[in-house]
């Protein structure tokens, strides 16, 4: 039994368990004894989101891989152009000074989601989107990080005003007077099919982080956190418009509204957390929307419950019927419970708080009965590890059999994620030297190179030296000077000084002798 045991255990270490473990990947199918037929859009609702799922990491192929300081829009172009596929970003700051596109069929993926950073630098003073999903199909945003640096700026919200009292200006647009904010991070528009944004994290928009407005999208494992602009006029929104899709373990947090509105309908919010941000049917969604084991946690800073709506003064129109509001938590202004638990249904008929449907849950005690398929061995997986390629499925649902992709440096890192190819990446960060005289500090930077910082005093040594002594040359560890009699001469190499030159002061030590 020991040696069993140990066995067993091996196995453990050398199999991860498959990615489609998570809910929105290929392999779940509805889960017929969870069936309630009082309930029967159990069955649309488990069918939200990307149609077949999200397609595991390793089944789609990297077409491409880019660096820091390539273009983006080109490097999507490219992809699209090849058929589709992965573009694959190395770790480090992608800049995005303009709005760019998405195409059908690209999947933009980043070696990891903590060091693969999009920074938004576009400034706008009406609304200006920096990802743009137009009428596409199949496209994503995977393992990303999207920040919209300001200086001298902060957004407002309970990181900087107390949390125990209504904050006015938390809710403004253009906090400390800055008029060009309005940028937003991504927008799905309304033909947009079957894409997804999974693993990305979306910090301090300038306004709404993720518009939704297409049909069949998913967006999961996802954090938003924090809007500069987050005053009237629809501005700091999860916006959703459109039908079908799929929320899933998000984390939304300091934004206006997680808003429901303009004829959606059918769309799944799933085990996420709301944190400072209410779940609002805004102005006029069409119903049978299903919110469903969610954490919504507000304090008492922000106007808004858990669940709000939009107001008839304002112009918006009420929500829709047959929304399915079931085994929530809540917590507003330390006040817990209220439309929450597993056993009653709430829903909306009209503007304000949700309404007690009825106390009877659905048999199953969820509206989105799924389970895993049996599992099939052989089938393309990822056992998530970008430096492995071609694994596969056993019958117990676990991904190994990968190989190592190709190290063509061999300084340990493969070339997918490699910063420098034909470079030792372990040297970055260590000393090295640029060969400029005018700078100090040199080591080897993330994008290959090595620099150093400016300084401007310099200091070098002679690499010549003589003098004469009445018309007789002569080259030893000193120099002679005497009116009339004594001429020295110095040599100094300044050819790598890149810099003008302002001012030379030449340090010399004396002494004298009988001469």
């Amino acid at each position: 039994m020991k040696k069993n045991y140990l066995i067993l255990l091996v196995l453990s270490l050398c199999l991860n368990p498959l990615f489609s473990q998570q809910i929105g990947d290929p392999g779940w199918v509805f889960d017929q004894s969870k069936f309630d037929s009082k309930y029967p859009k159990q069955k649309r609702f488990i069918e939200a989101g990307v149609r077949g799922g999200i397609p595991l990491r390793g089944s789609l192929p990297i077409k491409k891989t880019i660096s820091p300081g390539d273009n983006l829009q080109n490097a999507i172009n490219d992809v699209n152009r090849m058929g589709g596929g992965v573009l694959l970003l190395r770790p480090g700051t992608y800049d995005i000074n303009s709005e760019t596109s998405l195409k059908t069929g690209v999947v933009v993926r980043g070696t990891n989601k903590d060091n693969t950073i999009i920074s938004v630098k576009i400034r706008s003073t009406s609304d200006k989107i920096a990802i743009k999903l137009d009428g596409i199909r199949n496209a994503a945003l995977e393992d990303l990080k999207f920040i919209f640096p300001v200086s001298g700026v902060e957004p407002q919200d309970d990181r900087n005003n107390p949390t125990n009292r209504h904050c006015g200006k938390c809710h403004e647009n253009d906090p400390g007077g800055a008029r060009n904010l309005y940028v937003k991070y991504v927008r799905m528009n309304g033909s947009t099919e079957n894409c997804w944004i999974d693993n990305c994290s979306f910090i301090d928009s300038g306004t709404d982080p993720i518009e939704v407005y297409g049909d069949h999208n998913t967006v999961r494992g996802t954090l938003v956190d924090g809007c500069y602009n987050k005053g009237g006029g629809g501005e700091g929104y999860f916006d959703i418009r459109g039908n079908d899709n799929l929320f899933v373990d998000l984390t939304v947090k300091r934004i206006r509204h997680f808003a429901i509105q303009q004829k959606a309908s059918h769309n799944v919010v799933l085990n996420s957390k709301f944190i400072n941000t209410d779940i609002n049917f805004h102005n006029g969604d069409l119903g049978n929307n299903l919110i469903e084991g969610n954490d919504i946690f507000i304090q008492q800073w922000r106007s808004w419950g858990a669940f709000a709506t939009g107001g008839a003064p304002w112009g918006h129109k009420k929500p829709g019927p047959d929304t399915m509001i079931y085994n929530n938590s809540t917590d507003v202004d330390g006040k817990k419970g209220a439309f929450s638990g597993p056993d009653k249904i709430y829903t909306y008929k009209g503007y304000g708080s949700p309404s007690l449907l009825t106390d009877v849950p659905p048999t199953g005690r969820t509206f989105y009965p799924v389970k895993r398929e049996s599992c099939v061995a052989g089938l393309p997986c990822d056992d998530g590890d970008v430096c492995t390629t071609g694994e596969v499925t056993d019958d117990k649902c676990n991904c190994g059999g990968g190989v190592l992709a190709d190290d063509s440096d061999n300084d340990g890192f493969c070339d997918t994620i490699d910063q420098c190819p034909n470079f030792d990446d372990k040297l970055i960060g260590t000393p090295c030297d640029d060969g400029d005289l005018c700078t100090v500090n040199d080591v080897y930077t993330t994008d290959c190179e090595c620099e150093g910082v400016t300084d401007n005093n310099i200091s070098v040594s002679a690499i010549e030296d003589a003098y004469l002594q009445g018309g007789n040359g002569n080259n030893n560890n000193v120099l002679r000077i005497e009116n009339g009699n004594r001429v020295s001469y110095i040599k100094y190499d300044i050819s790598k000084i890149t810099e003008p030159i302002k001012e030379v002061s030449l340090v010399l030590t004396t002494e004298t002798d009988s001469g």
